[in-house]
């Protein structure tokens, strides 16, 4: 279909010109069905066909005699990049004879070109009257003869009562006619012997008027629904009516995605379709991002959809994502989505599940997410596109640091431990004159339990003189504003048998961490030609270059800045460690602190903990970087046999080689010796397919879709490495240069075979039934399971169409349903076992081990099994629309690693455990509460999806399933719970009946060891998205809300402050002691009792916060659990489009530009110090609800330049 059809149907994300004064239906179906079976424009339509097109997509009255140009063709794509109404209307009408002009209320007229008024005589009645309209927009009545009669009147909109300009009116079994002027109002001379005029307006019902003695009509029309022959594009790229479907889908185009642009396309995603969900890593601009639809439905931990691109699945794994257990920490690589160029995108369409990603099997179990890129257009000039932004970002939230009290221990600024072991407090050291001891010392720590800074003057550990002050705001002074560039210049167009697009994009990024940068280059080429009658060649290369240096790393990696500066002592001079390299003076000031290994040039850190680092050293001495060439792209041949009947095929890859590489100097702390990695990985997904489709109509009752195909899957990935340490020359780091080496090797293949089939039948256009099937034969089962089959059925019912129900009132009612199966068969070598490389050696050479995990020999593929229902509504003649589903859906037969005995040889068993159902409702209300004629638009829409969720089983014998963890918090899957139950371990408050806490007689929370016990739920109650858009010619105000409601997010970063005293939550009762929450307890039989008395023994905050964080390692979790409900600004924009009259004088066809914000800030957040939405500290299931250091979420404002000539 015509892109422009498909712009025009998307009312509720339309932000362009919109100057209407009533609601208009879609083009008719004839337009829609004029495609070739490939879904590919048709080379010619009716003139009137593509002014109701333009109608559509500018949602603005163009009046025009339907009888008149009837038989005027004009290509069909020549609409189809215009990016304004005077573009398209001037491109239209050129060599038709015919011309356009803006009348006084808003609306256009299309007439002859000649101006000179016409007559119509008795002869000459073949066709109406061509448009004869003076200056005002009137047109002339006809001529009238001599037994004539005239008939004067009005028509009016039924509604709204307002006169409605240029609607039709014909003497019935003639060809005589006029249209109304632009207050409704007409004049005709009619035959004497006439008895009815037909009165039709495109959006209206056509009503047929009686005639009477009375020669003065007043005509009210009742709004229509030609309903909207929406086309989206569905599974294996097939274009189809949206009336038709019989599941819910969500779409998104183009633009939506660059207008506050995310540097990773699925970011983009969030709070725009109902039941996807977005989380962000902790990665920062090269991270990678969790998309979710419909609730987590394995238990395994991917829960991610399938995308598409152009009908060629791609790659999304991160291979380099840091795990789900204790002590998380590495770098996130990035996933394969954030490498695309949002520039290039048309549209993208969610497929929700099974039931609408049946044909793709196993692949599409968790959703289908398709993204189609741009075209050329034939028969069109060349047109070349330039979009550039530029944006700078600062961190939205900040952690909550306090800056009253500075390094120390108890109160006192530091301490020395003699070579006897005996303390010496040396508050005195505030005088400056610290003595240097000559034993064994520890002059410093992390703490900042210190007395008030005051600005005194004191001796560092390395014999500076220094105020004794607040350290300077490290995300001012370490970090710095993320910065962003991008530029994509494209030119597309065609002639009669071909059309081209070709893109060249540059995106450049400074990132929040000081020395990481990302820069992406990537080149688009897709041409399609017709090499002989019926016979088409579509093809698409994208080739991307992408250079990452210094990825941050993240979680609890010492590397982390994030992370160190939780920590830092308050009063620690910044410039102190700016200086990360020891000198000498600094080597003989503090020997021999906390052991060896100190040298000069070396790491230079602030206390003796062995795995301090310094962030400075760090950005500078612990690199690391990657570089990743990569190619997706397809080779289409299409051959239409016969009318309808047509056979493709299509080769389609998405292959990419990257080499990553890292090191730490000589001299830092945790690695004293330093060491370097280099890794090369290839990664190469092929499809090949072959699909025979067939489509007819029975004239104007029956339609039939049937298509047949198979496909094949071959998936490759290579990796070759090695790790060195021990640098023989300091600052060369190559590994073929280090002491001890250790090389690293894997290789996956996997091969998926499948033959699928569908047919569609429609009945009068408002009924229709689905049909598929699916088998796939998968390398990674036994082979006595490795077939399996997937159906699907479905049907809907436009009822409204059905029962002639629309009025005023009700515009369009559809009613929908599916059934549908899908699952996946696991990962590659589940079945036969496989040997590692590890970090041993026997002799100089490398040792492997074998596999801990035994295989059921029975394996067999996961299930998952769906069914919806839904409804679409549209009121009010189309000014506000419904769109409402219910799901429910069991993914059984899980495929799951289960902890067995090893005195059996192996750690866990292999085997189908565990049931999961998620279930819920997706709602999206929208619709255009202002359009006025004055030009105003503003348009509204609200989406929401409730998602519960429930484990439902798992192995006999396995009562509880635990996803991830982190220290004392896990995420875990118990029977008769929902997935992502958030439990404590370790340790617990003792608490009395009615729940308080026991405190000792030390005045501290009593606490007590415990296996595991629920806190809380990762998952959300609901997520919505809320948007809004102002539209006043050309000015464009656009807002995107984005709600979450429910859940909660245990902070392991506040757990660092509470236990160091950084935060501002540590402050109470530094000064006077602190009566900690609770009822007093006393011992019985050595049990904390309760007595039922208030506390009132005070403690210090030190010892109150030592109790409840412990240190980290066994903090009392509840403490430091948050809500995780928000409600966001996602986006804001403001934006202008420069009118066809400004333009005329300038070399381009358009141009606009627009300044944006993303992430702008909350009207409501529950969470200290940290983003609710990117706290994972990655996108595995088993992270979910567990933030840990998390890079801040940056607020964003940019700029956007948009031209075209």
């Amino acid at each position: 279909m015509n892109k422009p059809l498909l712009y025009g149907c998307m009312g509720l994300w339309l932000l362009h010109h919109t100057t209407s004064a009533q609601t208009l239906a879609m083009a008719p179906r004839a337009l829609a069905r004029q495609q070739t079976s490939d879904g590919q424009p048709a080379r010619a339509v009716r003139l009137t066909d593509a002014l109701n097109s333009l109608q559509q997509r500018y949602r603005v009255d163009i009046l025009f005699e339907e009888a008149g140009m009837n038989q005027v063709m004009v290509p069909g794509q020549v609409l189809s990049r215009t990016n304004t109404l005077e573009a398209g209307l001037t491109e239209l009408l050129k060599s038709t004879g015919f011309e356009f002009r803006q009348l006084k209320n808003g609306a256009y007229v299309v007439r002859r070109a000649d101006r000179r008024a016409r007559s119509v005589s008795q002869t000459d009645q073949a066709t109406l009257p061509e448009s004869t309209a003076d200056e005002t927009g009137n047109r002339p009545e006809t001529t009238r003869l001599a037994d004539d009669r005239t008939i004067t009147g009005k028509v009016t909109d039924g509604l709204s009562g307002q006169g409605l300009p240029g609607v039709n009116i014909a003497v019935k079994g003639t060809s005589r006619g006029t249209t109304t002027d632009g207050e409704g109002n007409f004049k005709l001379a009619v035959p004497a012997e006439a008895t009815t005029l037909v009165f039709s307006f495109i959006g209206y019902q056509t009503r047929e008027v009686p005639l009477t003695s009375e020669s003065v009509l007043a005509v009210a029309l009742s709004s229509s629904d030609q309903t909207l022959n929406e086309v989206v594009v569905t599974a294996l790229g097939i274009k189809r009516e949206k009336k038709a479907l019989t599941y819910a889908t969500g779409e998104i185009q183009g633009r939506d995605l660059v207008g506050a642009r995310e540097t990773n396309l699925a970011n983009a995603l969030s709070a725009k379709v109902p039941g996807v969900q977005v989380t962000s890593s902790a990665g920062g601009m090269s991270g990678s991002s969790r998309v979710v639809i419909r609730g987590n439905s394995s238990l395994s931990g991917n829960s991610q959809p399938l995308y598409v691109i152009d009908g060629v699945p791609i790659d999304n794994s991160n291979r380099r994502s840091i795990g789900s257990f204790a002590l998380q920490s590495g770098l996130d690589g990035g996933d394969g989505i954030s490498n695309l160029n949002p520039n290039d995108i048309e549209s993208i369409s969610v497929l929700k599940g099974p039931n609408g990603a049946a044909l793709y099997g196993q692949l599409g179990a968790n959703g289908v997410i398709l993204i189609t890129t741009k075209a050329g257009r034939r028969n069109r000039k060349p047109t070349v596109s330039y979009s550039g932004n530029v944006s700078v970002g600062r961190a939205l939230v900040k952690p909550d640091y306090q800056s009253e009290y500075g390094q120390g221990y108890n109160g006192a600024f530091t301490f020395y431990r003699k070579a006897d072991g005996s303390v010496v407090p040396y508050d005195a050291a505030l005088t400056g004159g610290i003595p240097k001891l000559a034993g064994g010392r520890n002059p410093t720590t992390r703490g900042s339990w210190g007395p008030k800074m005051q600005g005194q003057t004191y001796e560092d550990m390395w014999g500076d003189t220094l105020q004794y002050r607040p350290i300077d705001d490290p995300y001012t002074a370490f970090f710095r504003p993320e910065r962003q560039m991008s530029h994509t210049l494209s030119v597309d167009g065609g002639g009669e048998n071909t059309n081209y697009f070709i893109s060249v994009a540059n995106l450049s990024n400074d990132g929040f961490v000081p020395t990481n940068t990302l820069k992406r280059n990537s080149v688009t080429v897709k041409v399609a030609t017709d090499i002989v009658k019926g016979l088409n060649l579509d093809m698409k290369l994208n080739y991307i270059n992408q250079a990452v240096v210094n990825r941050p790393y993240v979680g609890d990696d010492g590397a982390n800045p994030v992370y160190r500066f939780l920590y830092v002592p308050r009063s620690l001079s910044m410039d102190g460690l700016r200086r990360y390299e020891y000198s000498a003076k600094d080597i003989r000031l503090s020997r021999d602190l906390g052991g060896n290994g100190f040298f000069v040039g070396g790491e230079k850190i602030f206390e003796s903990n062995s795995v301090t680092s310094n962030p400075f050293w760090t950005i500078n001495n612990t690199r690391n970087g990657d570089t990743r060439d990569r190619v997706i792209g397809y080779a289409k041949l299409s051959y239409e046999i016969a009318k309808g009947l047509s056979v493709q095929g299509r080769y389609g890859t998405d292959f990419y080689y990257e080499r990553q590489y890292g090191w730490r100097a000589v001299g830092t702390r945790v690695a004293q010796t330093g060491d370097v990695f280099e890794n090369n990985e290839y990664n190469k997904t092929e499809n090949a397919d072959l699909l025979l489709t067939y489509n007819h109509d029975f004239g104007e009752t029956w339609s039939m879709n049937v298509l047949a195909g198979a496909n094949h899957q071959n998936n490759r990935y290579r990796l070759v490495g090695n790790f060195g340490s021990q640098l023989s020359i300091p600052g060369l780091y190559a590994v073929g240069r280090t002491v001890l080496n250790t090389p690293s090797y894997n290789l996956v293949e996997s091969v998926i075979n499948s033959v699928y089939a569908s047919a569609s039948v429609g009945f009068k256009n408002y009924a229709f039934l689905d049909l598929s099937a699916r088998n796939d034969w998968s390398s990674t089962l036994p082979v006595q399971n490795n077939s399996y089959f997937y159906p699907s059925v479905g049907g809907s019912l436009v009822v409204s169409d059905a029962l002639g129900l629309q009025n005023n009132y009700l515009s369009y009612l559809k009613l929908r349903g599916s059934w549908a199966q899908a699952g996946r068969s696991g990962n590659p070598y589940t079945t036969t076992g496989y040997y590692n490389l590890n970090a041993n050696t026997f002799q100089g050479l490398p040792l492997a081990t074998y596999t801990n995990t035994i295989v059921d020999p029975n394996l067999k593929n996961e299930l998952k099994e769906s069914y919806e229902a839904g409804a679409e509504v549209r009121l009010f003649r189309n000014r506000m629309n419904i769109d409402f589903t219910y799901y429910h859906s069991v993914t059984s037969n899980q495929i799951l690693p289960i902890v067995i005995s090893e005195s059996t040889g192996y750690s866990t068993k292999l085997t189908n455990a565990g049931k999961i159902q998620n279930q819920g409702i997706e709602l999206l209300v929208g619709g255009t509460p202002v359009r006025s004629r004055s030009g105003l638009t503003w348009e509204a829409s609200f989406n929401l999806a409730v998602n519960r969720n429930k484990v439902l089983e798992l192995i006999d014998g396995v009562s509880e399933l635990v996803i991830g963890s982190d220290r004392n918090i896990r995420v875990t899957a118990k029977p008769g719970e929902p997935y992502g139950v958030l439990s404590q371990a370790d340790y617990a408050w003792v608490k009395d009946e009615k729940g308080n806490r026991l405190i000792d007689t030390q005045g501290l929370p009593v606490r007590q060891s415990i296996s595991t016990q629920p806190i809380g739920n990762a998952s959300p109650r609901w997520i919505g998205g809320l948007s809004n858009s102002l539209s006043y010619k050309g000015l464009v105000f656009s807002s995107l809300i984005d709600i979450r409601r429910g859940g909660q997010i245990f902070s392991q970063g506040r757990v660092q402050e509470a236990a160091y005293g950084t935060s501002k939550r540590t402050l109470e009762g530094r000064e006077g002691g602190l009566i900690a929450e609770g009822v007093k307890a006393k011992l019985e039989n050595g049990k904390w009792v309760s007595t039922g008395q208030p506390n009132d023994i005070p403690t210090t905050a030190q010892a109150y916060w030592n109790r409840v964080a412990s240190d980290k390692g066994f903090a009392i979790a509840e403490e430091f659990l948050y809500d995780a409900s928000y409600i966001a600004i996602r986006e804001l924009r403001l934006g202008y489009q420069l009118s066809a009259d400004w333009l005329k004088r300038t070399p381009f066809k358009s141009l606009a530009v627009s300044v944006y914000g993303r992430n702008l800030g909350y009207l409501e957040r529950h969470t200290d110090g940290f983003s609710p939405e990117n706290a994972s500290v990655n996108v595995n299931s088993g992270t979910m609800g567990m933030e840990q250091h998390s890079l801040p979420l940056m607020r964003t404002v940019g700029l956007d330049l948009n031209l075209s000539f």
